[in-house]
């Protein structure tokens, strides 16, 4: 009998599965013919201008917008519910998106004593409602993500001063009026955004932190009295002096590049002689401290380093975080001994996902209109899309311009929105009014202390400056050329013909000499003037300077005019015939002062270099 085999034995291990496969990338695909590949190429292109639409930016900024008011819920002790995205479910750990900080913020549970009503005000005092940290936008781009009447003020922080190698605290931008609502609420946030690609803007990440660091190092060289308990000297200097810089989007060989050169933006800064005791009232003794927030996938907050520690611990002082009077000063001075200024990143980050350079968010979910259209940093580069849209106008009509569909009717309503505020202008102008409907716009006093040079934009309501007229000298810089012959319509008016530009920057510099000249002998005494003994006439002489923005081309000639008229002790200069000279150090000492005074005052490169060459050049 022949013997069976014996059953075989199954192979322990099992042949795997073939993998699936893998969809082919854009530069593996070929086309039967030139012109297919072409038309496919057009094709993807109007694909990404479609997901970069006008109208997927409009939501992608309500949507960031709402979780800016969110995390200001969270911080202002009134819950978390309400940010879109699941603000309500969790602060999350930056390491671990789905963990909990354990800070138990649950959906409309409140912390600290929530005192806030909530209610909105003006613009420039939304930021005081309520226990919570003021709002403040970092210009330009984050004023599209806060509410007006939540608005508490700008910050002018550039990523320029903090791109690799380009390192910089700027003179021009010291933000040195932030200082009083920082010490008087306990600190702030400062919002901003970035475009796709990055976590956060260099502005909050670097600008800002290096403007921390040289502040403490001015401010506070030692330890405030008494030293903070716990804390040796050395460990204090240690904490306030250091660069604190997000380690996830700063390498440690940057923030270390980036240090040793805070002693050099010191010496910079000390050069201009601030009023460094006004200054350190001002922050009621306390050093400022970065805290950096950013969304993360899920619409949460994820922390950078300790951030997430430092929120938790004041969320837990919320009731103290009000302003500071006499009442509950001792009470805000037990707070952890820093102002913590919080640097909020508005937009999540997209990050590429295939080697077609097309981009995802944390979702694997590519942008588009299939996916909502998501775009990171939408209110950024806003001259490159918003066809005349601001930040202002948006929020003034964000009902309608949301409610549009499609991007003709978007961009339709844009223009005709736009059209309308142009016509307003032009009337209110007429009219001698400006700003919103209905609002004058007032010239503003141009240096602190001066009492004698104000700025303003074309049409404010110059009479606002004294109510006697006779005192008051107007300098106009008008968008459209002009003969210089043309220029003076009075004893007390110059209409100079400036124009737009390039243009204007080439005729202000010729400009100058005759206009500082024509402001000077008005502030001058004259001989009619000595002889009937009218001093008190001439102290109230008072000189303003308009421009179309208010910002660039008038503060440029205030500047000129206050190197030129003025002595270092503010007293307008005597005709004794001497002769006066300038040099950059001095005159940038002059605009650090306007600027203080003025934080909005944006001149341009061109229109300072003009100032420049008039007052170290120009001789009578």
């Amino acid at each position: 009998m022949a013997s069976q085999d014996p059953t075989p034995t199954p192979d322990p291990t099992p042949t795997p599965a073939p993998a699936p496969a893998r969809a082919p990338t854009l530069d593996q695909i070929i086309f039967s013919s030139p012109q297919a590949n072409h038309n496919f190429s057009r094709i993807l292109g109007s694909l990404k201008r479609a997901s970069l639409s006008v109208t997927n930016r409009l939501w992608s900024i309500q949507q960031d917008a709402a979780f800016v008011e969110g995390v200001a819920g969270v911080l202002r002790g009134a819950g978390a519910g309400g940010c879109g995205g699941g603000l309500d479910s969790a602060v999350s750990d930056d390491d671990d998106d789905s963990a909990s900080s354990g800070l138990g913020l649950g959906s409309g549970e409140e912390l600290g004593d929530g005192e806030g009503d909530g209610e909105s005000g003006g613009e420039g005092q939304g930021g005081k409602l309520g226990p919570g940290l003021p709002l403040v936008a970092n210009e330009r781009c984050g004023s599209w993500y806060i509410d007006p009447k939540r608005k508490a003020g700008s910050a002018y922080f550039k990523s320029t001063d903090g791109h690799m190698g380009q390192w910089k605290f700027s003179l021009r931008r010291l933000n040195l009026h932030l200082l009083e609502l920082i010490g008087e609420r306990g600190g702030c946030v400062i919002v901003d955004s970035t475009r796709r690609g990055k976590r956060m803007p260099d502005a909050l990440s670097k600008t800002l932190p290096i403007w921390c660091a040289v502040l403490n190092r001015a401010l506070f060289p030692s330890p405030p009295s008494p030293s903070p308990s716990s804390s040796s000297s050395s460990s204090w200097s240690s904490v306030h002096h250091n660069l604190h810089t997000p380690p996830n989007v700063v390498s440690p060989s940057e923030s270390a590049q980036i240090t040793a050169l805070l002693p050099s933006f010191l010496a910079s800064f000390l050069s201009l002689s601030p009023d460094l005791d006004t200054l350190r009232a001002q922050l009621r003794g306390k050093p400022l401290r970065p805290v950096f927030l950013t969304p993360n996938n899920d619409g949460d907050i994820s922390g950078c380093d300790d951030s997430l520690d430092c929120v938790a611990e004041m969320l837990s002082l919320a009731g103290h975080a009000g302003q500071v009077d006499d009442h509950d000063q001792e009470a805000g001075e037990g707070r952890e001994g820093f102002h913590p200024i919080i640097c909020l990143t508005a937009s999540r980050q997209l990050k590429p996902h295939n080697t077609d350079n097309s981009w995802d968010d944390d979702n694997g979910t590519e942008i588009g209109p299939s996916a909502g259209g998501y775009v990171q940093g939408a209110g950024d580069d806003t001259e490159n899309w918003a066809h005349g849209l601001t930040a202002d106008l948006f929020w003034r009509n964000k009902e309608v311009l949301l409610a549009a569909r499609g991007e003709g009717e978007v961009v339709g309503v844009i223009e005709e929105i736009v059209r309308r505020e142009e016509e307003g202008r032009v009337l209110r102008m007429g009219m001698g009014v400006g700003g919103d409907w209905g609002t004058k716009a007032e010239v503003k006093e141009a240096v602190k202390g001066n009492g004698r040079l104000f700025v303003g934009v074309l049409g404010a309501d110059v009479g606002g400056v004294d109510k006697e007229g006779e005192t008051v000298c107007v300098v106009r810089l008008m968008p459209k050329v002009t003969p210089k012959e043309e220029w003076r319509k009075g004893k007390r008016c110059l209409e100079v013909g400036i124009g737009k530009g390039r243009a204007a920057g080439r005729i202000l510099r010729d400009a100058l000499p005759e206009i500082c000249e024509f402001v000077l002998a008005y502030l001058r005494q004259t001989p009619e003037e000595a002889e009937a003994a009218t001093s008190s006439v001439v102290d109230k002489k008072k000189v303003v300077v308009l421009c179309e923005s208010g910002k660039d081309l008038s503060v440029g000639v205030v500047l000129a005019v206050y190197c030129w008229c003025f002595d270092d002790d503010g007293k307008i200069r005597p005709d004794d015939g001497k002769e006066v000279s300038f040099n950059k150090a001095a005159i940038r000492v002059r605009l650090s002062r306007i600027v203080t005074t003025r934080p909005e005052a944006n001149p341009s490169r061109a229109t300072l270099q003009s100032v420049n060459s008039f007052l170290m050049d120009w001789r009578k």
